[in-house]
């Protein structure tokens, strides 16, 4: 499988924390919604699962949001894969998109529920139309980024707010956007949505590295400032 999509081996021993947060309002046809989870199993598919590698967690939303598990929850691919599957549909009555984004940011991502120091936070947003409240969204969203999250957005179908999906995700845009004229068509990105995602998390570990690099250095001129002015 790994292979088939050209995932390269660096890709699938990379660390990170990533959460999907998934469309399950009323606008979406019941097996539609499996489409999306199957997208879902697809990319987790590509990489290593487990404490020390890559974490995944899903919460979905409608009218309010609904946890489904947390990254800790799962340490590997069997479990996450069969976890995935056992998800079932419950629509809500409107597409409150910035309740989960912020649960996402707040609630998800601690240490309590499984996020580690020091390792890329990436967040995977799916919906088929705009939110109840796009300036709430747009809040959640760009509190998230703040919190060092890395935001991808997909938009399905002909209803999502292309400015939307904008200013929930980090730029740029086209990195970090991605739009499919329906569920089934989710496959069709599957491949480069897989690569653009590893390559983000390889890209974050570079900055990751290269702030510890700074941080040292910084520390090491303090260092030589400080003995140099008192011996």
């Amino acid at each position: 499988m790994f292979s088939d999509l050209g995932i390269t081996t660096e890709c699938q021993d990379s660390i990170a924390d990533v959460v999907f947060v998934l469309d399950s309002s009323a606008s979406i046809w019941e097996p539609d919604f499996y489409r999306q989870l199957d997208f879902v199993e697809n990319i987790v598919k590509q990489f290593k699962i487990g404490p020390k590698n890559t974490q995944v967690g899903i919460v979905t939303f409608g009218e309010y949001h609904t946890l489904r598990f947390h990254l800790n929850k799962y340490p590997d691919t069997e479990q996450l894969q069969k976890a995935i599957r056992q998800i079932r549909f419950n629509p809500g009555r409107s597409t409150n998109t910035g309740d989960a984004i912020n649960y996402m940011a707040q609630e998800m991502f601690t240490a309590s529920n499984g996020a580690r120091d020091d390792v890329p936070r990436v967040a995977v947003v799916i919906t088929d139309g705009e939110s109840t409240d796009s300036v709430k969204t747009a809040k959640a969203a760009r509190a998230a980024r703040e919190l060092g999250i890395h935001l991808f957005s997909i938009g399905v179908g002909k209803r999502f707010d292309r400015k939307e999906l904008e200013s929930i995700a980090n730029e740029p845009a086209k990195e970090y956007v991605f739009t499919v004229d329906n569920y089934s068509a989710l496959q069709k990105i599957l491949k480069v949505f897989a690569v653009k995602t590893c390559q983000g998390i390889l890209y974050i570990h570079y900055l990751f590295i290269h702030l510890y690099f700074m941080k040292k250095k910084t520390f090491e001129i303090y260092l030589y400032i400080f003995q140099f002015n008192f011996n």
